[in-house]
């Protein structure tokens, strides 16, 4: 039996389509692959259930909210069956006349929905899809204390200090990332090694592991991928549809620089030392 202290996550990438039907029955095939390979928990890519909003012209008017009803009931049912829990990206519906939530359901591992987690930072292009999130998750599978946060929200590292904060461990962020227009950019890879340098560095500066999960289609710029607290990617094939089990051991001894003193710094505290009455500290301006 593995520790309580270890997490295995199934990171899943597949083409993500705008039929609700046919993504539902992609995730249940790999949430068997994950059950095969011992993971604890599937985590899948943003609007994994759902498709993303804005491709292809795609629009809730007319949207078959029976078919997420009945394919999430089923991954559910999966979940309780493989007895593993699942990060399950999708849409929540809200009251009439209002945008539903980009959310991630965390489904246990008894198949109920142990919470969610709602998109806080929408981009300006999902604003005409969906209501902002106002909450973060904190959720234990094993002994191990995860956070979610949903693609553009790696641009603000607030929330990442916030999730360190409260405990957390390991970030499942699902993305959905595609090819954009380089006009701009003199090298057409610069913007892949930027955005995973912004992961590496969340994980370096809070010590945190960071699961992230991308669809696969043709114009997929980014792998999925897991990133330890030392910086290290462990990849997911490109543009592949792919299961990729990772073991996550919290226990394992990683040089963790800013550790002592980050308490500290999330007090908000400027500096380690004391305040003391040393005129020689006091006169700034003189030798």
């Amino acid at each position: 039996m593995p520790r309580e202290d270890t997490l295995r996550v199934g990171i899943c990438q597949f083409a993500v389509s705008n039929d609700v039907r046919a993504n539902g029955a992609q995730i249940r095939e790999q949430m068997w692959q994950v059950k095969q390979a011992g993971a604890d928990i599937a985590h899948f890519p943003e609007c994994a259930l759902t498709g993303y909003p804005g491709y292809k012209g795609y629009a809730w008017q007319g949207f078959d909210w029976d078919a997420i009803k009945e394919e999430t009931a089923a991954i559910m049912a999966l979940s309780k069956e493989h007895e593993i829990w699942v990060a399950l990206p999708s849409a929540h519906r809200l009251s009439v006349n209002r945008l539903p939530h980009n959310c991630v359901y965390v489904i246990n591992s008894q198949g109920e929905i142990a919470d969610r987690y709602d998109k806080r930072f929408c981009t300006l292009g999902e604003t005409p899809f969906y209501t902002p999130g106002n909450h973060p998750v904190v959720f234990k599978v094993r002994n191990v204390t995860c956070g979610i946060i949903i693609c553009y929200e790696k641009w603000f590292p607030e929330l990442f200090r916030d999730y360190k904060r409260r405990g957390v461990q390991v970030i499942l962020d699902s993305i959905h990332s595609q090819e954009r227009d380089f006009s701009l950019r003199t090298d057409k890879n610069c913007l892949d090694d930027a955005e995973r340098a912004l992961w590496i560095a969340h994980a370096r500066l809070n010590h945190l592991w960071i699961s992230v999960s991308n669809h696969c289609r043709p114009d997929q710029d980014n792998t999925s991928f897991l990133v330890d607290p030392d910086g290290r990617l462990q990849k997911l094939p490109f543009r592949e549809t792919h299961v990729a089990v990772f073991e996550i051991d919290t226990s394992k001894a990683l040089w963790d620089p800013s550790g002592p003193f980050r308490d500290l710094a999330l007090a908000g505290a400027m500096g380690n030392g004391q305040k003391f009455d040393d005129p020689r500290s006091i006169d700034r301006t003189s030798l």
